[in-house]
């Protein structure tokens, strides 16, 4: 196969860009657990930015989503974790893997360099769900992951959808 071939073979092989989502959030720490595993690909610098960005993807091995996770570089206190495609499997389990576990406050010493208990499965689709209302009225950033959280949404069933489902609006997704 000729290059010139090769060339026009891989232009017409372009990836089909997926809806990106992202999200701002105040945060001690860079990743963010939400609910799906990643595998660390890549890292660059920023431009105008001391802050790196890293790419990750989905562990599963059909699924194509992507996230990159970049602290802001007005104000280091803020994570910005930008989500590409939609997953097509349910999250795995609470909480991930390992010995210790929430149900034990003690294993959660600050010698151990852990983070604190995981908020429950369906905490971030409240939060979104209490951002979104709130949009309306006038623009905030939550404080913390571990903060108040928002009162349930019953009207919603989390396992209906999968995690992107939930915090996408209706009017966004493809039918």
């Amino acid at each position: 196969m000729r290059a010139d071939e090769k060339k026009e073979k891989k232009q017409a092989q372009k990836r089909i860009r997926q809806p990106r989502f992202a999200f701002m959030t105040k945060s001690d720490v860079d990743n963010l657990e939400d609910g799906y595993r990643w595998r660390k690909y890549g890292q660059k610098a920023v431009k105008n930015s001391p802050f790196p960005r890293s790419y990750y993807r989905c562990t599963n091995s059909r699924c194509t989503v992507k996230k990159r996770v970049e602290r802001s570089s007005e104000d280091p206190s803020i994570v910005i974790t930008t989500y590409e495609g939609q997953h097509c499997h349910q999250t795995i389990g609470f909480p991930r893997g390992g010995i210790l576990t929430a149900h034990d406050p003690h294993n959660f010493t600050s010698h151990h360099h852990l983070p604190p208990p995981l908020p429950n499965p369906y905490y971030y689709q409240e939060l979104l769900h209490q951002l979104h209302r709130d949009n309306t009225s006038s623009p905030q950033l939550p404080q913390s992951t571990t903060e108040a959280r928002p009162a349930a949404v019953s009207s919603i069933n989390p396992s209906e959808e999968g995690l992107l489902g939930d915090i996408v609006p209706q009017t966004m997704r493809n039918p």
